[in-house]
């Protein structure tokens, strides 16, 4: 893990500021009161606050302890964050991007589905080390990802937002009002994938500790 708080303030600056006008282009848009229930734009919004506050705590510790030391603050909501942000990326650019024939590369799509992903990923490897997490975190990190689609699933069967004229889901897969299967067979997947990365960055965190890289 880097261990040069100007650097690591430095990168969480720049993705706060990049993440920032991701999130503000998306609230200009006309779309504004559905869009804020994708996935996508929760996930997002939860990574530019996070990289806000990680910001913040390390220009603190930057005065108060100097350059050298430690940047692993918020371990469980950057852990939290990873994994929500991670799925933002595979399931855009797996399922959703290759049924897109429009906007897939504006600046705003880019910034969303790609900049953000990789820069919270990264500062999760590189700057944020590893052993922090405990078994408890097993369940504490699959649940905002549960609520989500629960919540979303039922404002859908209920018909209270009309993401599209023909759809009450935030994703044309999920459109059980016209075909149960896709959605049926998708959803389940993406949980079950959700928990094996969760399982499986368990395990690379408690098992493999990183050595720190130092910047000068």
């Amino acid at each position: 893990m880097i261990k040069n708080k100007i650097f690591s303030l430095g990168y969480r600056l720049v993705g706060f500021g990049l993440a920032l006008s991701g999130i503000i282009i998306k609230l200009l848009e006309v779309r504004l009161w559905k869009d804020v229930l994708t996935f996508t734009f929760l996930s997002c919004l939860f990574a530019c606050v996070l990289l806000g506050m990680l910001a913040i705590r390390t220009l603190i510790s930057l005065i108060k302890e100097g350059a050298h030391g430690d940047s692993s603050f918020f371990p469980r909501l950057e852990g939290i964050a990873t994994i929500l942000i991670f799925f933002t990326l595979v399931v855009y650019w797996a399922i959703v991007a290759p049924g897109k024939d429009s906007n897939l590369f504006t600046y705003l799509n880019i910034t969303l589905h790609l900049v953000i992903p990789i820069l919270v990923i990264v500062d999760y490897i590189v700057v944020r080390g590893s052993n922090f997490m405990k078994k408890i975190d097993l369940i504490i990190y699959i649940i905002p990802p549960l609520i989500y689609w629960i919540f979303i699933i039922i404002i859908g069967f209920l018909k209270l937002v009309a993401f599209e004229s023909d759809n009450y889901f935030p994703y044309g897969f999920m459109n059980f009002h016209k075909s149960a299967l896709p959605g049926a067979i998708i959803l389940p997947a993406i949980v079950l994938v959700y928990v094996g990365v969760t399982f499986l960055l368990y395990f690379l965190d408690t098992k493999f500790k990183t050595k720190p890289t130092l910047i000068k």
